[in-house]
């Protein structure tokens, strides 16, 4: 019984002593942690072994079937390579395919570089194109650009329709490294056919990795993952804040890429960026405004923000009324919104282009002026409604979710009996719900991506479905669509008069435009990963550490608050 008393005693004396020089603890000591009031952090000795950029935007998928935003298919620009590849100047350039190009009618064939290498040293064959497109094109798994291919590979269209099997579509493996495709018009230019091949969403896809893992969970995760581009993501997974670029050892032209190895921190609002800019844990930093003391350079992305009123929703029949529609587009006051936006952020303009690379377009205002109030009054009673409630979809971000606000209180100031709820989804869930048409309202933000036809915003309005709400015009619309060459840009005259029909019948409504801002150590970073262009290209860009890239960590005082 003594033994046991004394040792009581001595572990409770024990512990007093201890809590008279230092607190205990019962934390991960990885995080930083004051014990005494006059304890001083260590400053870092080291320089990072990363360069460290900034991003608002996330990766969902490394699947290249699966890309969906701009950001992704930018991305995607340095972890796959397609049969041809986009540079940062716009320039085409060979990728997996030697550069060649041999046309008879309408097949054509192209030869595949025998270095080409998967990040797991398996070589890339032409058998890895065939399984990516059938699998792109296959309609049960309802991907965002699997209509890419429609009208210009042979039975791409009726695949999609349900009317032929993916295994007669218009490629084929003649061996390891040759593939044949069938076009549906031997008239396609051989220029647009190279941008087509450079586009992200028609990078191969190593068929026997996946046979190992099962197509549903290819590029879920690092693990789940191959690249066969310059770049190869490490510790990486669609939810996480951070994740790694590093260097494809097996990339054929790895020297043209010094830097091994890139870390990316993702935030929704960019204050997060510039204290971890300030601390030197960021590189590369965004701004919306150009900064006075440090020098800023403009990133070459527009970005517009648009409306989009779901006309064939099931759950709401008000918002097929195209009445209903015009009442909430006139009820938008555009210069109210540009000016809440422009107090946090340079270059912010109205704008009546869906495009961002398009420049504003000329277009008359539907005549029609409807009194607010009595409107909706006289809506909602033809529809036996007593108040009507609506959820606007947008990404998460803190501008996104700021301007969808703004879009409610007007709403809702002068609309009574009106209910807007605000729903700020993940970018890859606000796309999926947007494309599969499970919304009422979207508030959407389109990207520029220089390999990206602006036929793509004006498409999706081409969809049967849409025949009720375009009416008369929706013969005109589709016949405007199909007059250039499907894999060119539209032309202004035609985005004009297309965005005029949409407009007319109040299917959407595009409301700023705007710009953002980068800032860069210049005596650590060569050079930008964005030249000219959108594309994130680490190609001749070197990471040089030194006493800037070493971490200066937050005072005791801020990170008490």
């Amino acid at each position: 019984m003594k033994k046991k008393y004394w040792s009581c005693l001595f572990c409770v004396l024990a512990l007093l002593a201890l809590s008279g020089c230092h607190k205990i603890r019962f934390t991960d000591p990885k995080k930083i942690t004051y014990d005494t009031p006059d304890h001083k952090e260590p400053t870092a000795k080291h320089p990072r072994t990363a360069l460290g950029l900034s991003t608002q935007h996330k990766i969902h998928s490394l699947n290249p079937n699966k890309v969906q935003s701009g950001y992704e298919l930018a991305a995607l620009n340095m972890l796959g390579e397609g049969l041809f590849r986009l540079n940062d100047q716009g320039d085409i350039l060979p990728g997996v395919c030697n550069g060649k190009i041999e046309r008879s009618n309408n097949q054509i064939t192209l030869h595949l570089n025998p270095e080409a290498r998967w990040s797991n040293n398996q070589p890339v064959k032409a058998e890895d194109f065939v399984y990516a497109w059938q699998e792109l094109v296959r309609p049960e798994n309802h991907h965002f650009y699997g209509n890419i291919l429609n009208d210009i590979v042979a039975q791409a269209t009726n695949i999609q329709k349900g009317d032929s099997s993916v295994d007669q579509l218009g490629i084929t493996a003649l061996d390891d490294h040759t593939l044949l495709l069938t076009l549906e018009k031997e008239t396609l230019p051989t220029q647009d056919l190279k941008r087509l091949l450079a586009f992200p969403a028609l990078f191969p896809i190593n068929k026997d990795f996946v046979q190992h893992i099962d197509y549903t969970l290819y590029g879920d995760k690092s693990a789940n993952s191959l690249s066969n581009g310059p770049y190869s993501l490490e510790n990486w997974a669609p939810e996480w804040d951070t994740w790694s670029y590093v260097r494809n050892e097996m990339y054929p032209e790895k020297s043209d890429y010094p830097t091994q190895k890139i870390t990316v921190q993702y935030a929704k609002n960019l204050s997060i960026f510039e204290k971890s800019y300030q601390q030197q844990i960021l590189d590369m930093t965004f701004s919306k405004k150009a900064s006075k003391n440090n020098q800023a350079s403009l990133h070459p992305k527009h970005t517009v923000l648009h409306l989009n009123g779901n006309s064939n929703n099931k759950k709401h029949q008000l918002l097929t009324d195209e009445t209903f529609r015009a009442l909430l587009c006139q009820s938008i006051d555009q210069s109210a919104l540009k000016e809440n936006q422009s107090k946090e952020a340079d270059n912010v303009q109205l704008t009546s282009s869906m495009d961002p690379l398009t420049p504003d377009l000329s277009l008359e205002n539907p005549s029609s002026s409807l009194d607010a109030q009595s409107t909706l009054s006289r809506l909602l009673k033809e529809n036996h409604y007593q108040a009507f409630e609506l959820n606007l979809i947008t990404d998460d971000t803190a501008d996104s979710v700021q301007l969808a606000n703004q879009l409610k209180d007007q709403w809702q100031n002068q609309l009574s009996h009106l209910t807007i709820n605000v729903l700020a989804l993940p970018e890859s869930t606000l796309l999926t719900r947007y494309q599969e048409g499970d919304y009422d309202l979207a508030l959407l933000n389109h990207q520029s991506y220089d390999n990206q036809t602006n036929r793509i915003f004006y498409t999706p309005y081409l969809n049967s479905a849409y025949q009720q709400s375009l009416g008369e015009d929706y013969a005109s619309y589709s016949q405007l669509l199909t007059e250039q060459p499907l894999t060119q840009r539209l032309e202004d005259t035609t985005c004009q008069k297309a965005q005029q029909f949409l407009q007319n019948h109040y299917l959407l409504k595009p409301l700023l435009r705007s710009e953002s801002y980068y800032h860069l150590r210049d005596q650590v970073v060569t050079q930008s990963p964005f030249q000219s262009s959108l594309l994130i290209n680490f190609k001749g860009m070197a990471y040089q550490p030194n006493d800037q890239t070493i971490p200066i960590l937050p005072k005791k005082s801020s990170l008490k608050k």
